[in-house]
């Protein structure tokens, strides 16, 4: 228990530090958006996200730290969870190693101070694993059952992908002759009816809205231009060798050959490990094979690939092959790539919350959180300034990505309306939309132009003699948005072309 405290609770801590000291992302703003409008299910996802941030923050109100809180949580939770785990499979040097790698591990790392929907899975996905190593052993109560079949529908709320949780067990359970007996009993499918009970809401919100999530997963996997696009792959695994760091990914990878090599040698609990590392991340190869994959989809994937390496590492696990490599070789390529992965991480929170390192804006990685305070102070002065004595006037987004920004960041945080039927379908397609006659702000980022469908909806658009707002960072620009000032809106002269 003293470990768990440790690898959990002071990595929280400076997490805590953190939170607050950076804007919001695009896609936390977004949620966060989600969470002032509490639903059985969204466009994008199910509403674990929303529900977190809307605990957040109802403790610590509307701000970075209210928002962020429960990532922290969430990210301490999954990693005692895994700590728990892996002490189960081989004890506590392993136990040991392994949490502290998933803690500076960039990718999770981030994950622990940004509100996405991977903060809400990986919490119920270790707690999943734990419960079904604890469920599967033998002579364990249906209990442990039950509570896997929960903790994967409640991952499932959280994001999408957490149905892969279930061909991960079926193979672990198919592959091992003691395991496969379970799949005769009542046991699994009792977990997996726990399961549908959990995401019933989810099914019933698309059902009730004509399915779009299965929509917008059925978009995702579409081929663009060629069915077969190997530079996306190519792309896909040059990311993670970054945000997992060069070394501890190169072993995940090895470890995986190896014991895919030599299954039928490997220990029970390097198969277990093996089959949720192989089920969640491998499906996303075989997409980027013909469309863009972003770094962080695999990634929950790799938290039991850590964990297998960690276990080789310590001399618990690899049967022939821990003999072919030395203790002292494993110890030191495993140290080494811990001490590699933290000091990325150590940069990377340095970065975010001082803008230490002298990167010119427009290339930044760090630029999607930058010039968005500013941007809500341009906006409530120049919608203060376009109003006079008038009626108020509404925001006006192109991208759900700036209207969720700047109903965060602006004064008041007030309600802001994305531009109907233009960009991909979003959660803002579901809420009110602008008023007849009403006038708006429109913002739109970058280059961007006005939509085709914007220019119909109104009676008459005007540039505005302040319209540009730049954010600069040495020497680049990370942020330059346009406004105009649209007047009196008749969205049917619009949608009747």
């Amino acid at each position: 228990m003293r470990d768990t405290l440790l690898v959990a609770l002071l990595p929280a801590a400076v997490r805590l530090l953190l939170i607050g000291s950076f804007p919001l992302s695009e896609d936390e703003a977004y949620y966060w958006e989600w969470s002032r409008r509490l639903a059985p299910g969204y466009h994008d996802q199910g509403p674990g996200v929303a529900l977190a941030i809307r605990c957040g923050t109802s403790i610590f109100g509307h701000t970075e730290f209210g928002v962020r809180f429960p990532s922290v949580v969430l990210l301490s939770g999954a990693l005692a969870f895994a700590h728990r785990l892996m002490f189960e499979m081989a004890g506590r040097r392993a136990a040991l190693a392994g949490a502290i790698a998933l803690n500076v591990v960039p990718l999770f790392a981030l994950a622990g101070v940004m509100m996405l929907h991977e903060s809400v899975q990986a919490f119920f996905w270790s707690a999943a694993l734990f419960a079904f190593w604890r469920a599967s052993s033998s002579g364990s109560s249906v209990a442990w059952w039950i509570l896997t079949g929960a903790a994967v529908g409640f991952a499932f709320d959280g994001k999408y992908t957490a149905i892969l949780f279930l061909p991960a067990a079926l193979l672990f359970l198919w592959t091992d002759s003691e395991k496969r007996a379970w799949l005769r009993r009542p046991h699994p499918w009792l977990a997996a009816a726990t399961a549908l009970a959990a995401v019933s809401p989810v099914l019933f919100w698309n059902h009730a809205n004509g399915w779009p999530s299965v929509h917008q997963v059925v978009e995702l996997g579409r081929p663009r231009d060629s069915l077969f696009a190997p530079g996306f792959a190519a792309e896909l695994l040059g990311t993670q060798f970054g945000v997992i760091s060069p070394i501890l990914f190169g072993l995940v990878l090895f470890r995986c050959w190896a014991v895919g090599r030599r299954f039928s040698e490997a220990s029970r609990c390097e198969r277990f490990l093996f089959w949720f590392t192989v089920t969640y991340a491998g499906p996303f190869f075989v997409l980027a094979l013909h469309s863009r994959v972003y770094p962080n989809w695999p990634g929950l994937g790799w938290l039991t690939g850590i964990l297998l390496v960690a276990g080789w590492a310590v001399g618990r696990f690899g049967g022939a092959e821990r003999s072919a490599t030395p203790a002292v070789v494993r110890g030191r390529l495993f140290k080494v790539g811990v001490g590699l992965a933290a000091a990325s991480t150590a940069l990377l929170y340095l970065h975010l919350a001082t803008g230490v390192l002298p990167i010119p804006g427009h290339v930044d990685p760090a630029k999607r959180f930058l010039g968005w305070p500013e941007m809500g102070r341009w906006v409530r002065d120049l919608r203060d300034r376009t109003a006079g004595a008038g009626p108020p006037v509404a925001l006006y987004a192109k991208s759900y990505q700036v209207a969720a920004l700047l109903a965060f960041y602006t004064p008041g945080q007030p309600e802001v309306f994305e531009v109907k039927h233009w960009d991909r379908p979003n959660q803002y397609d579901y809420w009110p939309d602008l008023r007849r006659g009403s006038d708006a702000l429109l913002v739109v980022h970058r280059k961007e132009e006005v939509p085709e469908i914007t220019r119909r909806s109104f009676a008459e658009i005007v540039p505005l003699p302040d319209d540009t707002l730049t954010i600069e960072r040495h020497g680049g620009t990370a942020q330059r948005l346009r406004a105009y000032f649209c007047r009196s809106y008749a969205p049917d002269s619009a949608t009747s072309h």
